[in-house]
């Protein structure tokens, strides 16, 4: 209690102080740094700060700082000796008119006093704050009618504190969705929609809005929703979509008639669009539901192998829902020619550059059909003329084709036989011999069906050899054995094929006078050749060679008709080779060549 008669001036007084006089005191809160734990010193926005009177003042505070900053003294005990400022604090809202479940955004902006400034926001019971501790921040509206929000910024100690309203609108409710058919095939669907307040706001695309009614009539699959829009701008939430699924069974292609030949296929085929699950049934005549169904797929091929197939083919399509769809195509056949006629013309040739005629091998039929030549493999040639200038086997075939219709035969097969040109392949070699000794001259010829025939001294009629079991063999084939030569000779052959006749010669046999010792020469005196095995048995001719060792030395084994079976080489022989020569599956007579640059042995061979 202040004594009545106590006179006070420019203090710091609690407000509970009563009962005394003077002016210039301050009541409110002095805003101290921290009044509860003793700091009495003063905020930046303390109302005591220069609000005091120089008189009677000491020259330091408390805390002896100096007395007077920014020209006057504070009221109390302590000088503030920063610059004292206020926090100022305003507010807004976007938008202050806002439907209800929808946000505002709130924002606060605070000046004045330096170093951090924190804000803090209080809703009303008819919002929520998204973050009450940041700013800007936002706010969901859940009311109706004035929403005053509060702010406090805070910044050196001191605080502010303001406020901002928006006015909260009714959001109408989602409206009611029905539809009393929600899929049909054909026919337009509709949704009607019912708000209890405001206008209806049709969220969906593809059909008709009419007010509350929406309609849609193209095939398809649809997801319908609407809003309810009040007068004040406010819009509800979409009402759970409504689905129609509108089917339409429409053929989009129809089959084609056609026209075919027996011994052809004619495909039918048909497109539709509709609803999945389509179905299909292919009928011939009359789709009457006693008759067969042919297919059940979108197309439906028909072997023409008769007549009788041509008709009327006609395809039903149905879908669930839907009323079925039809189509027809015809279908027409034509006969096909017959093959034409082959000739009994010599079909062998021998290779030539000259052209051959196919013609000459078939007979037409009708003289009004075109002859089409092609390969065995199909392949159609440019005209009817081929060149045969390999050796081989050559198969073609010819059809005739009808004009009028179309229509292709069955083709004509027929092979030609290009026989190989008769050529040498290795003439009999020169010999020297024992008196006395047996000598085979070995020829090698390709060509088809060779005949072989040898001659002495000349090729002439009466020089010509015939078989003579004690003068000489194999006469007609491609080895003739000489039986125990006494002088010599010079020998020819004349070799005659299906295209072609070569002869070779002269073959010079010397026969020697080489005493009483005779056969096989001793080793190191010369080429010596020895068959391991003769008839042989297997698949393999083993044979050893001595006695020409650093020499190139070749071996040949020939069939009777001089063909090759098999061949060797040895760049430089050993003083002993022995040689596996593989003659396959076949047996039969061989005969075998050993040489070298300056000798040669032959030898029969038999191979079971």
């Amino acid at each position: 209690m202040v004594d009545l008669l106590t006179e006070v001036n420019y203090c710091l007084l609690d407000p509970a102080v009563i009962g005394y006089r003077g002016q210039n005191n301050l009541t409110t809160d002095p805003r101290f740094v921290d009044a509860a734990n003793g700091n009495l010193q003063l905020l930046a926005c303390s109302p005591a700060i220069n609000t005091g009177t120089g008189s009677g003042r000491t020259t330091t505070d408390l805390a002896n700082y100096p007395r007077v900053q920014g020209g006057r003294i504070d009221l109390g005990a302590y000088e503030y000796q920063g610059v004292p400022g206020e926090l100022t604090l305003t507010a807004s809202a976007t938008p202050i008119n806002i439907c209800t479940g929808q946000e505002t955004k709130l924002s606060a902006t605070a000046s004045g006093l330096p170093g951090p400034i924190i804000y803090n926001w209080y809703s009303p019971s008819g919002a929520t704050l998204s973050n009450a501790t940041t700013n800007p921040t936002t706010a969901t509206i859940t009311q109706t009618g004035l929403q005053s929000f509060t702010v406090t910024a805070s910044a050196s100690g001191c605080k502010s504190t303001t406020t901002v309203t928006v006015t909260g609108l009714q959001t109408p409710q989602a409206p009611t969705l029905t539809s009393s058919v929600t899929a049909s095939c054909g026919s337009p669907l509709s949704v009607t929609a019912s708000c209890l307040t405001g206008n209806v706001s049709w969220q969906a695309t593809g059909g008709i809005a009419d007010g509350n009614v929406y309609t849609v009539s193209q095939p398809g699959t649809y997801s319908i929703s609407a809003r309810c829009q009040n007068t004040e701008g406010c819009t509800s939430p979409p009402a759970p979509s409504v689905s129609l699924i509108l089917k339409q069974l429409t053929i989009t292609q129809f089959p084609d008639s056609q026209t075919a030949c027996v011994g052809s296929d004619a495909t039918f085929a048909v497109q539709a669009s509709g609803p999945q699950g389509l179905t299909y049934a292919w009928f011939k005549n009359s789709a009457d539901p006693n008759q067969p169904v042919l297919a059940t797929t979108p197309s439906y091929n028909v072997s023409v192998n008769e007549g009788s197939k041509a008709g009327r083919y006609i395809v039903r399509v149905s879908a669930e829902g839907c009323t079925s769809q039809q189509a027809e195509a015809r279908l027409t056949v034509n006969q096909r020619p017959v093959a034409p006629a082959p000739t009994s013309t010599k079909r062998q040739f021998c290779a030539s550059e000259s052209p051959v005629e196919l013609s000459q091998f078939i007979n037409r039929t009708n003289s009004s059909y075109k002859l089409r030549y092609a390969t065995a493999e199909g392949q159609t040639l440019a005209g009817s003329q081929v060149v045969l200038n390999q050796p081989g086997n050559f198969a073609y075939q010819v059809s005739q084709l009808d004009p009028s219709t179309g229509c292709e035969s069955v083709p004509t097969r027929f092979t030609l036989t290009v026989n190989a040109t008769t050529q040498l392949v290795s003439a009999p070699a020169n010999q020297s011999v024992c008196s006395g000794s047996d000598v085979t001259l070995l020829v090698q010829a390709s060509g088809s069906n060779l005949k072989y025939e040898w001659f002495r001294s000349s090729i002439s009629n009466q020089n010509k050899l015939a078989e003579n079991p004690s003068k000489q063999t194999g006469t007609s084939t491609a080895s003739l054995k000489l039986i125990k030569v006494s002088q010599s000779q010079s020998y020819y052959v004349r070799i005659s094929g299906d295209c072609g006749v070569i002869s070779s010669g002269p073959v010079q046999v010397t026969v020697q006078a080489c005493g009483a010792r005779q056969g096989i020469a001793e080793a190191g005196s010369g080429l010596q050749v020895k068959l391991l095995g003769n008839p042989v048995e297997g698949k393999n001719v083993e044979v050893e060679v001595r006695g020409v060792a650093g020499q190139l030395v070749e071996l040949r084994l020939v069939d009777a008709q001089g063909k090759l079976v098999a061949q060797q080489r040895i760049n430089r022989a050993e003083e002993f080779e022995r040689i596996s020569m593989p003659v396959g599956q076949g047996g039969g007579i061989f005969f075998l060549d050993v040489h070298t640059a300056h000798e040669r042995q032959q030898m029969k061979v038999l191979i079971r």
